[in-house]
């Protein structure tokens, strides 16, 4: 079996949640002001409700049963996304390991391919929407620091959605 470092892990999990996993963006390593760090911060749409994804890389067991010890696992309500997945090689977690509500991603590194072995429950919305919205003002204080508030400020247009030219 090939080595896969948690960085490895990081950029395919990123690259899952922009392909298979639906999201329209993903951001990795990125800490917020407060509150919990995952390794992959995601959002998505599900219907007309934005949809929050944390993945959370692990290249070894030990670091896994080292988080389940952090705060935001032994008390789910003080973390952030609406689905939370762990994303690993194979053998290093089981179904079994998992907290409740967490789905399990295992990446084969010899086929390049993620499998769902177990899909993550959604949390309730209410709970998971302070600790989101401290990640989006992160992420947007970021955007404004780099001068680049004003890109956001132009009408979006989704070539997927919208008649050639049309704005959506």
């Amino acid at each position: 079996m090939l080595e896969v470092s948690h960085c490895d892990l990081v950029n395919r999990a990123k690259k899952w949640a922009t392909g298979t996993g639906g999201c329209r963006f993903a951001v990795s390593e990125v800490t917020p002001m407060f509150g919990e760090s995952p390794d992959v911060f995601a959002m998505r749409r599900h219907g007309t409700i934005p949809e929050s994804i944390i993945i959370e890389c692990k290249a070894n067991r030990s670091d896994f049963l080292k988080d389940k010890k952090k705060v935001f696992r032994q008390y789910a309500d003080m973390g952030m996304g609406v689905l939370r997945y762990y994303f690993c090689c194979d053998r290093v977690i089981t179904k079994e390991d998992l907290p409740e509500n967490w789905g399990l991603l295992v990446f084969n590194p010899t086929t390049n391919k993620v499998k769902i072995i177990v899909d993550a429950v959604a949390n309730d919305r209410k709970q998971t929407a302070f600790n989101d919205t401290r990640m989006l003002y992160s992420l947007l204080s970021r955007a404004a620091v780099r001068g680049l508030i004003a890109e956001l400020e132009k009408p979006y247009i989704s070539i997927q959605s919208s008649p050639a030219g049309a704005p959506a």
